[in-house]
């Protein structure tokens, strides 16, 4: 199997890290089981010509881009070494013609998501970035993901294994990277390195078909039904029932709401140490709730709610009881902090966030910003843009979210400091 590393740095970007993704992603492999059915490829100060080369040159089954990414496109360099942007229509044209031979893209770069989408319209697997990624979350991804293929685990588990790298550093970003997945046939293993029956032709007649010896010992000829067929009749079966039980039961609906969850780690307050058998109450539209937290100090809330949030107290042995509102319009883990007793909370700190709110190509005007801790909140201006004050949620991070008629609600985790792009879909 073959990986191609491709890496772009351009003159007057943030300078990346990429010589210490490549060189974690080799050792990994280098010790993995799989190590003797790997090859790896580099490229650096990659242009769109060495792309090309490079792709029809080693013919990979696996690509790999470290750099930068922007909504509109990646950006590689051109013949003086600057910034060029390439776009999501050239990328996904050029990796059509490579529909054949390549398996999974990964993008470890900034907004590439819509890279992978349109990318994913002609690779089974592709992997991109929902929003900014910093040096040590993608780092981590990429170590994870490739620990995970070196062993021969698939594409999706490989996936998980990236996200939980991140997760285990406990940087708030391991949901930052999204998986695309076109493919209806099992998932690409280490090992095969040859599409699988690329070569059969099922329109030959039976007997040019005929295993060696002819017939078998109850006298019919054996015939094998396509795999194409065998994913178009499951996948039939799965559709038939997914609608049935969507129409009839309808899950996660009741007269009181629909059913949500929520995501907690409760920790201390000054040590950042999680918290475990701290104990979680709600009382949810009359029906108390008592959760505990596990050994990571996570708890999950699953209830029937027609509301945006709820309040919770959170109790643990030799800290201050905590009551505050939670969302349930959110994603990820939330981290809840307790006091020691004794201390006084300090103050939070403020910040200044600027970003833009876009949607595809276009900025969005009049779009509500809040950042979740503080209840602060602005709204975009005419071209998009906006300065909040934001309170850290942990060091360097704050949680915002944005929202307008007419769109999906938006909601991460942000780098303070950083210039937020926020890119907002249509409903």
């Amino acid at each position: 199997m073959k990986i191609l590393i491709l890496a772009a740095n351009p003159k007057g970007t943030t300078q990346l890290r990429l010589d210490e993704e490549v060189r974690e992603i080799k050792e990994g492999l280098h010790r993995s089981i799989n190590r003797d059915k790997i090859t790896l490829e580099e490229r650096w100060a990659v242009r769109i010509k060495d792309l090309r080369r490079a792709m029809l040159d080693i013919r990979p089954r696996f690509v790999h881009f470290s750099g930068h990414g922007e909504t509109e496109g990646l950006v590689l360099e051109d013949k003086e070494g600057r910034a060029q942007l390439v776009s999501n229509e050239a990328l996904s044209s050029l990796f059509k013609l490579f529909t054949s031979e390549v398996k999974c893209v990964l993008l470890n770069a900034c907004y590439s998501a819509t890279q992978a989408e349109a990318i994913s319209k002609h690779i089974p697997y592709v992997i991109g970035m929902k929003k900014e990624i910093g040096d040590r979350a993608a780092i981590e991804f990429a170590v994870g993901f490739y620990d995970a293929i070196g062993a021969g685990r698939s594409v999706e588990e490989a996936f998980e294994f990236g996200r939980n790298a991140i997760l285990s550093e406990e940087i708030p970003e391991h949901l930052t990277p999204i998986l695309h997945n076109r493919e209806t046939e099992p998932i690409v293993q280490v090992n095969d390195i040859e599409p699988i029956e690329a070569s059969v032709d099922y329109s030959q007649d039976r007997e040019a078909r005929q295993p060696q010896g002819g017939k078998t010992t109850n006298g019919s000829v054996p015939r094998r039904i396509p795999p194409a067929i065998w994913v178009a009749v499951i996948s039939g079966i799965v559709a038939i029932i997914t609608a049935y039980w969507q129409v009839v039961y309808k899950p996660g609906q009741s007269d009181s709401g629909e059913t949500v969850q929520y995501a907690g780690r409760v920790i201390d307050a000054r040590t950042q140490q999680v918290i475990p058998s701290a104990k979680v109450s709600i009382d949810a539209q009359g029906a108390p709730q008592v959760y505990y937290t596990d050994a990571e100090g996570i708890f999950n809330i699953k209830l029937r709610s027609s509301n945006d949030a709820v309040r919770i107290r959170v109790e643990a042995n030799n800290y201050e009881i905590l009551e505050r509102n939670v969302s349930l319009v959110r994603s990820g883990i939330e981290d809840i902090r307790l006091q020691p007793r004794g201390t006084v909370s300090p103050p939070p700190q403020e910040h200044d966030l600027t970003g833009i709110v876009k949607s595809q190509n276009d900025t969005v005007e009049g779009a509500e910003v809040i950042d979740v801790r503080s209840g602060n909140r602005v709204h975009s201006d005419s071209e998009g843009r906006f300065t909040l004050k934001v309170n850290e949620t942990s060091n360097g991070w704050a949680r915002i979210r944005v929202s307008k008629g007419g769109y999906v609600v938006w909601e991460d985790y942000v780098r303070i400091g950083s210039n937020l792009v926020v890119p907002l879909q249509r409903q």
